[in-house]
């Protein structure tokens, strides 16, 4: 069913159902979905006996459902009072719409337009550009159509043909001014950056050939910072030694002291021990 905001548009169909296409279902699927879709759908009405039960294709509009309503409300005393019918039969009243058949038709023209349109896309098709003269006239009217084919005839005309000519010729006259100005214009260019470019290796030149002089100094200039840096690396060396040699002074001298206090104190034990055997033999000797 068509939305309700699309009521008014032409082509639009109603009481039809939707039907949604894609490319990524096969043929033959796509066939058993339409067939089954084909198919009448069938209604069975509990509230019905089972003797009387009947099967009921859904008809176009809502007239299966009035069916089915009047079925549902209708008294159950007895089956044959339930619908009026003639014999075994059911009698059904089917309302078609004129311009249904048109609709239909509009409908599958906009989708055929929209495919085209999706197909041009895909393939990127391009109008070919045709001349002005051979465009076929498209005017509202007959008399706008002669109108614009006087016009597409006047431009034929010899007096305009020449004066088209006569500008052409004038306009070819100033294409050739302005290449040959152009390639003097080039031609000087392409001289003065051939004149810069020879002065710039003239002044190059005296620079060139001191070139094997500055790499003679520089190779110099390396190896003297490399004995430079084995002289500070030995400095350093020396500077370490410096220190160990002068914390082992300190320790020398602390050690001499220590030895010089104990030998006073020895040689002053020394010499009270002489002096008491001088005294003892002294004592003796009396």
């Amino acid at each position: 069913m068509a939305a309700p905001k699309f009521a008014d548009l032409p082509g639009i169909a109603w009481n039809e159902p939707e039907v949604y296409e894609t490319s990524s279902t096969s043929e033959g699927h796509q066939a058993e979905l339409e067939a089954a879709w084909n198919e009448p759908e069938v209604y069975e009405t509990s509230d019905m006996p089972k003797g009387d039960q009947a099967e009921l294709e859904v008809l176009p509009g809502a007239a299966a459902e009035d069916l089915v309503k009047c079925r549902k409300e209708a008294p159950m005393k007895s089956p044959a009072k339930a619908l009026t019918s003639i014999g075994d039969t059911v009698k059904f009243e089917v309302y078609w719409r004129p311009g249904q058949d048109q609709f239909a038709l509009n409908a599958k023209i906009v989708e055929v337009e929209k495919r085209l349109a999706q197909l041009e896309a895909t393939v990127q098709c391009k109008p070919i550009s045709q001349n002005l003269l051979l465009v076929e006239p498209m005017g509202s009217s007959l008399l706008e159509t002669v109108h614009i084919l006087q016009a597409k005839m006047n431009v034929l005309d010899e007096v305009i043909l020449d004066q088209v000519e006569a500008r052409l010729k004038s306009i070819l006259g100033k294409v050739k001014e302005i290449a040959e100005h152009e390639a003097m214009v080039q031609c000087a260019n392409s001289q003065s950056k051939i004149h810069q470019t020879y002065e710039l290796m003239q002044h190059w030149d005296p620079i060139a050939s001191s070139l094997p002089d500055v790499l003679q100094y520089l190779l110099t200039l390396r190896d003297l910072h490399e004995e430079a840096t084995q002289v500070g690396q030995v400095l350093e060396d020396m500077e370490t030694m410096q220190k160990e040699i002068a914390d082992a002074l300190q320790v020398n001298t602390f050690l001499l002291e220590v030895v010089q206090k104990t030998m006073k104190e020895f040689l002053a034990f020394v010499d009270e021990n002489v002096a008491e055997i001088q005294g003892s033999i002294r004592n003796l000797q009396k």
